[in-house]
């Protein structure tokens, strides 16, 4: 199972969604890849992963070793894959590229269950050659209106931080898993023990489970 978790936007908790998915997993003993894909850097920094990104550290021609971290979480891991350093890279040729791609494949055939937190739309194009296969997972925030879904890849879409009152977008979303907004996960500073698992996000495993 992979699951791409994308958005077009920041701030809608596409990487908070990825660990409480990554650590469900994990706390039902599944050896799961967490590939931090978000410029930020965030799932990375919850884990616990220190120092420079695997990409950085390609261009400074260094061992890359440090920007990958297992952890334990009950009698499952999450073994995190971090990328970037919290900045936009620029000199990305391909050779680097190819050479990070080499990396992520090496590490992530281990793994049947492999979480994907990609960086919003504008960067994604310039990696996704770096993104294993698999099925996407649009994360957006609670508005008027919800962005269609056209690729054929994506599963479906999850409505995040929405108001008590509200119950359902429109009928013709596939797959619409409407998240109401939590408290104790706004900004969340924490580590990865700490992250709560909410109820939605068992509804979120059965739809890739059976895709």
């Amino acid at each position: 199972m992979n699951i791409k978790i994308i958005s077009n936007e920041g701030g809608v908790g596409k990487s908070t969604l990825a660990l409480i998915i990554a650590k469900s997993l994990a706390l039902k003993s599944k050896k799961v890849a967490l590939l931090d894909m978000d410029l930020l850097g965030y799932p990375s920094w919850v884990i616990g992963v220190e120092g420079n990104g695997i990409i950085t550290t390609l261009l400074k021609n260094k061992d890359y070793k440090h920007a990958i971290k297992e952890i334990e979480i009950g009698k499952g891991s999450i073994t995190t894959l971090k990328l970037f350093d919290g900045k936009e890279i620029t000199d990305l040729d391909r050779n680097i590229l190819i050479e990070a791609m080499n990396i992520i494949n090496d590490t992530l055939r281990n793994f049947k269950y492999v979480i994907t937190d990609t960086p919003t739309m504008s960067f994604r194009e310039r990696i996704k050659q770096l993104e294993p296969e698999g099925k996407s997972l649009m994360i957006t925030r609670y508005s008027s209106e919800i962005p269609s879904v056209t690729d054929s890849d994506t599963l479906g879409i999850i409505v995040n931080m929405v108001p008590d009152n509200f119950k359902t977008f429109s009928k013709h979303i596939k797959n619409e898993i409407v998240i109401p907004f939590y408290e104790q996960l706004f900004n969340f500073s924490g580590n990865i023990n700490e992250i709560p698992i909410f109820d939605e996000i068992s509804k979120i495993e059965t739809m890739f489970e059976s895709s």
